[in-house]
């Protein structure tokens, strides 16, 4: 796969991550997002396996690194065999006939090794380690050069590829401002002093009916309204905006090699 997929791939997975999490723990009924769950899990290298009336995924082979995970809202992990764990969670009237199998029973929680969330953060973790995210000067210039045929093309997913593909590289978020939905605006995100609060900047915005984009250097302390306000006319009409056009990309190409040093 080239950088570029896997840049993507990574964006999938942590939006996936983010959409298991809020099913966990969801306010009205907890139940776990599968679909995503799994691309999450499949990424990480895990293998499905059903047994009696439950899924699960596995990954190891050796009995000290085997890792089960069960799918369900609990998103349990255990450090054993699928058939133990089958036997923990569903066992036949003759299992249950047995000591060592009510053991089992009783003392389930000895067997998992964690959790809902902290499981859900170990295979994000594990599927985002397993891409290959070294970043090259020529695939970068590819990457850019795509983006700019996209928007001389008026291609928004091409475009929206690009400015997520760079902002994924530098680190940028979408800050929480009022924003035309037609709007995309991505920033970088820096720790600021308790009066001004967090600051935000550089930034970019793209508007998907007007195919206008555009960057900014400028920082801006959301704290304050007027900033604040200024941010959100950049954002919404390209205020101030230091580049537009192709040039955008090209601004955001030459940060990515200097924050690289290729």
């Amino acid at each position: 796969m080239t950088l570029k997929d896997n840049i993507l791939k990574k964006i999938r997975i942590k939006l996936a991550s983010q959409l298991v999490g809020e099913s966990i723990f969801s306010a009205r009924e907890p139940r776990l997002d599968k679909q995503n769950a799994i691309f999450i899990l499949e990424a990480a290298g895990y293998k499905h396996q059903h047994l009696r009336d439950i899924d699960m995924y596995f990954k190891g082979q050796e009995p000290e690194n085997r890792q089960v995970i069960v799918l369900d809202a609990e998103l349990a992990a255990y450090r054993t065999s699928p058939e133990d764990v089958a036997t923990r969670k569903s066992p036949t009237v003759k299992e249950m006939l047995s000591l060592g199998t009510i053991k089992k029973i009783l003392w389930d929680e000895g067997a998992i090794i964690e959790k809902k969330m902290a499981t859900l953060e170990t295979i994000t973790k594990e599927a985002i380690d397993s891409l290959d995210l070294s970043v090259t000067k020529i695939e970068l210039e590819e990457i850019m050069y795509q983006a700019m045929a996209s928007l001389a093309e008026k291609h928004t997913e091409g475009i929206r590829e690009g400015i997520l593909i760079f902002s994924e590289l530098l680190k940028f978020k979408s800050p929480q401002v009022k924003t035309s939905p037609a709007i995309l605006i991505m920033a970088k995100k820096i720790s600021g002093d308790p009066v001004s609060g967090s600051l935000y900047g550089p930034a970019i915005a793209y508007n998907h009916n007007s195919f206008k984009i555009c960057y900014t250097d400028k920082v801006y302390a959301l704290n304050d309204p007027e900033q604040k306000e200024a941010f959100e006319r950049f954002a919404n009409e390209c205020e101030a905006a230091s580049l537009t056009g192709e040039e955008v990309f090209r601004k955001l190409c030459e940060m990515v090699k200097i924050k690289y040093k290729i």
